[in-house]
């Protein structure tokens, strides 16, 4: 697990596929930490208090050895130990597959607080959203989809509402079609409002053009309607 660490946030490529952008000034770049599953890869994760980590469920519902990663101040990797991890009751693992409806989230509390550093975001209100309307993801995952190494330093990509309404999840996908959204490893990465870096969702799934996974649509659980269940789970 120690060796995952070397490519995150690390490298000359990052996350999100296609042309990705810097983050905007309000994103909420300082919340995020990876979510390490030992033998599983790494996905993103937001921290939302001290001790508690807001990410996807599908990242951590498997049982395993799982530490939340981060740099500390002299920029050396720290491995934090979990002490519970809730999965949201209405998360269904087949969803995908079975095209049922699944509330991908997970809380996950640290053994320890985490650093001064690492900055708890702030999750959105209730809002509406409208077809067209711009939000911001953020992750560590690949810049290239299949290519392990091409995981390392936040980056982020601006996209707008999608088709594809839900009141628990929102969709989105680049202006004009173009190539761009989230890959392997931002799962569990935010999906924010630029003007004010507000959480509005957490990214669980993506797909792509012909027979690729990323680069077309992006999707994610809205955290509003779970408010209620995330105040508890990281309490």
């Amino acid at each position: 697990m120690v060796a995952a660490c070397a490519a995150i946030f690390a490298g000359s490529a990052g996350a999100v596929v296609g042309v990705a952008s810097a983050p905007s000034a309000a994103a909420p770049v300082s919340a995020l930490v990876a979510v390490l599953a030992r033998g599983r890869g790494y996905c993103t994760g937001v921290a939302i208090s001290r001790d508690a980590v807001l990410t996807a469920a599908h990242c951590v519902a498997k049982p395993g050895d799982l530490r939340v990663h981060f740099k500390d101040a002299a920029g050396r990797d720290v491995l934090a130990k979990v002490r519970s991890v809730a999965i949201h009751p209405r998360y269904r693992a087949e969803a995908p597959r079975r095209r049922v409806a699944s509330i991908d989230l997970a809380i996950l509390r640290t053994a320890l607080p985490l650093p001064a550093r690492i900055v708890p975001a702030r999750l959105a209100g209730p809002r509406t959203l409208a077809l067209g309307d711009k939000l911001e993801i953020a992750g560590i995952g690949l810049g290239v989809e299949g290519d392990g190494s091409t995981g390392g330093p936040t980056r982020a990509a601006r996209l707008e509402v999608a088709p594809l309404l839900s009141p628990i999840l929102v969709t989105l996908r680049a202006p004009g079609g173009a190539f761009l959204g989230a890959c392997e490893g931002d799962s569990g990465g935010p999906i924010y409002d630029p003007a004010d870096g507000a959480v509005v969702g957490i990214v669980d799934w993506t797909t792509g053009p012909g027979v690729k996974n990323c680069g077309a649509l992006t999707q994610g659980a809205l955290v509003a309607p779970q408010a209620g269940w995330i105040a508890r789970a990281a309490r």
